[in-house]
Parts: C-alpha cells; sequence; structure tokens
C-alpha cells in the first residue's frame, strides 16, 4: 500500500503489487497543493524489517505565475503568437504574458515582470531603452530577438552590439545553417541537448563583444549570445 501525505495529511492512497527481486511503478497525479512551501511524504506499508526505506520526504513549492511582458512592433503581432503558445505549451505555466507594441514601453512598469521579450524592435525610443536598461541594472532579464527588422540596423537596441550583417542560406547554396556547439553548461540549455536537426535559413550575425557565446552554427558564427548589464542578463 503505497500513500502520499502532505503536511501531515494523507491526500492519496493506492495499492501495488511487487514482486520478489523485481520492482513496480506508482504515480500520483493532481496534487492540490496550497500556496507556499508544503512538506511531503511518499509512504509504503512494506511490513519487512527494513523500515529506513518506508518513507521518502520531499518538499515543494506553489507559487502564482509570474509576469513576463513580450514587447513587438505594431505591424508584427504573429511573433506574440507564437511565443505565447510556446509559453504556455505547458501543463503548468510559470508565467503570465502580457504584450506591448514598441510604442509603448515608456509608460510601463518593467520591475513587475520576471522578464522582457524585445521581438526584433527596432522603433524603440531613447526613453524606452533608457527604461530597459535601469530594469537590467536592478537584476532583469531581458531577451533581445533579432529578426529581419534589427538586420537592417548598425546596433542591437538596449546592449549596442555592432549589427554585422544578415545572412540567407539560399537553395543554390548551403540551404540551411546547422548547430554546431551548445553551452551545455548554462542552466538554460541543460535539457535542448544540441539542438539536431534544427535547421536555421536566415540569421543575423552580431559582433560578440564581451559576450558569452551559448550557441554557435557550423561556420562558428554566434547563435546566441548572453551578456551582464548591471545585475541583470540580456
Amino acid at each position: 500500500s503505497v500513500s502520499l501525505v502532505l503536511n501531515g495529511k494523507e491526500m492519496e492512497r493506492k495499492e501495488a503489487s511487487v514482486p520478489a527481486g523485481g520492482r513496480t511503478t506508482v504515480e500520483f497525479h493532481g496534487l492540490e497543493a496550497p500556496h507556499g512551501f508544503n512538506r511531503g511524504e511518499v509512504r509504503i506499508d512494506s511490513a519487512d524489517t527494513l523500515a529506513a526505506d518506508d518513507t521518502f520526504f520531499f518538499a515543494i513549492e506553489r507559487a502564482e505565475p509570474s509576469r513576463a511582458l513580450f514587447i513587438h512592433e505594431a505591424r508584427q503581432p504573429r511573433g506574440l503568437l507564437y511565443f505565447r503558445e510556446a509559453l504556455e505549451a505547458a501543463s503548468n505555466s510559470a508565467f503570465i504574458l502580457d504584450a506591448l507594441t514598441a510604442a509603448q514601453i515608456g509608460n510601463a512598469d518593467l520591475s513587475k515582470y520576471r522578464f522582457v521579450v524585445l521581438s526584433d524592435v527596432v522603433s524603440a525610443s531613447h526613453a524606452a531603452e533608457k527604461a530597459l536598461k535601469a530594469y537590467l541594472q536592478q537584476g532583469g532579464s531581458v531577451l533581445i530577438a533579432a529578426g529581419p527588422a534589427l538586420s537592417t540596423r548598425a546596433r542591437i537596441p538596449v546592449t549596442g552590439d555592432e549589427v554585422i550583417a544578415s545572412r540567407y542560406s539560399s537553395r543554390t547554396a548551403e540551404r540551411f545553417q546547422a548547430v554546431a556547439s551548445v553551452d551545455t553548461s548554462h542552466p538554460s540549455l541543460q535539457s535542448v541537448g544540441q539542438l539536431d536537426g534544427v535547421k536555421f535559413y536566415q540569421t543575423v550575425e552580431i559582433a560578440p563583444g564581451d559576450s558569452r557565446v551559448l550557441v554557435r552554427l557550423a561556420d562558428q558564427r554566434p547563435l546566441l549570445l548572453e551578456k551582464t548589464m548591471g545585475s541583470g542578463r540580456v
């Protein structure tokens, strides 16, 4: 008999048959834990001589979803659709996504957001960039996606990194670029593998400067960069 206990209260119990010298799996679904930290146990009524392994302790925290902000150009709403669908694909999404156009950044309170996404934004005002830099200085996180619009500019907003060129893989040449290396020591990349099978048809080459290169393409150009600004990361 296997029971799931949360904060001293038995939540569910299941019966399991274990063959001699064998093993079995018992799964509990739909745990409704109160907000905050919770102490849990999984107990078995084994009636054997080794009582020390009859209880497994664990702890979980239930928190409200954090807010994130997606900033895009007014004429490019499709990026929001793709990003929102990806973020909400998890059964228990950790984020609630708000969206603003580039023209609306100046009035936004960025301090309430866990992270901010700039989706190929080229029309951010000086005041908006100043607000984003202040947000980073205070420990915020900003993801900048460089696309066709940013590829025509000299520098990336907020960071000021140099845009070298936009590169398109034509059907008559290499057709597409693939990833050659992934820095899996980075927490956000530990579970993505080597991105095998992912094809990149157009990329924006950015001068790394003092950034850490996390992912490189087959021709050794950087695909994903990270740098520290104040107490934040971009």
